[in-house]
């Protein structure tokens, strides 16, 4: 008897432990994020390159399972709209798009001179941001 009920428990605990697991796969958290050029360098005036950030990114984040929202780039900084999983944090996040987006200046002649082309900072929050705020 108590064995059958050591055994109704486990399999409780394994179907709470499944729930729990498709629960998680279904939510995301929405974030925010703004980020930079280095020195403030308007790379986003030259033609092309608006085009180019936002396929490296969106290709990017559908690799690790984030949806993006809206991508806004400004002339020089980004404002990105994502639905992340949970288990991803912001700065994992950021710096695999930073990453990602950085051979950008390898295809774009006039960014060559460039030793990189993001700040190490960035804004993120939970809440819409705007720049008439």
């Amino acid at each position: 008897m108590q064995y059958f009920q050591a055994f109704l428990m486990e399999n409780q605990r394994k179907n709470v432990y499944r729930n729990v697991a498709s629960i998680y796969k279904t939510s995301y958290l929405t974030y925010y994020i703004v980020f930079c050029t280095r020195f403030k360098r308007k790379i986003f005036l030259l033609s092309g390159v608006e085009n180019r950030f936002r396929e490296i990114t969106t290709a990017e984040c559908n690799s690790i399972g984030i949806k993006v929202n809206s991508i806004v780039c400004d002339t020089d900084h980004v404002y990105l709209d994502i639905d992340a999983p949970p288990d991803l944090s912001v700065k994992h996040i950021v710096i695999r798009i930073k990453a990602a987006t950085s051979i950008i200046m390898d295809e774009f002649h006039e960014l060559e001179a460039m030793q990189s082309l993001w700040t190490f900072n960035y804004l993120a929050s939970t809440r819409k941001i705007s720049d008439k705020e």
